[in-house]
């Protein structure tokens, strides 16, 4: 069990409800990662809204960082115990865990190869690590 932010419908700052919910274990090409920080940026508010539309029920934020703390079949380039950071969807970082898909991890050790990476996915892994610091 862990805490989310969820909403069921569009509108307004009072849609957003924090609640439990059951996580899954980390299936093929997804980690289990715990967030120790959330990106706040405006495009959430855009699809708390609705100018964006998404499935409901749904969660909010794009940005986050945080530990690995288990990790689907076929995963190798993150492990448990592996600090990383993701900017991007699918959207739900507001959460204090979440199972996603690996692609968009950026961990330390993959921190170096850059030229697998933007340089804004490297400033956001700076900006978001440099929290936990």
């Amino acid at each position: 069990m862990t805490k989310t932010i969820r909403m069921h419908q569009v509108g307004g700052p009072e849609v957003m409800e924090y609640v439990d919910v059951d996580l899954n274990e980390p299936g093929p090409g997804e980690a289990l990662v715990r967030h120790k920080a959330c990106g706040l940026n405006f495009i959430d508010v855009y699809f708390r809204t609705g100018l964006y539309p998404q499935p409901l029920p749904g969660g909010l934020g794009m940005e986050g960082a945080g530990i690995v703390e288990a990790v689907g079949a076929g995963v190798s380039h993150v492990k448990p115990g592996d600090r990383v950071a993701y900017a991007g969807r699918p959207v739900g970082a507001y959460a204090e865990a979440r199972v996603m898909p690996v692609d968009g991890l950026v961990g330390r050790s993959r921190y170096a190869e850059k030229t697998k990476h933007t340089n804004s996915e490297i400033q956001n892994y700076n900006s978001i690590s440099s929290l936990q610091r």
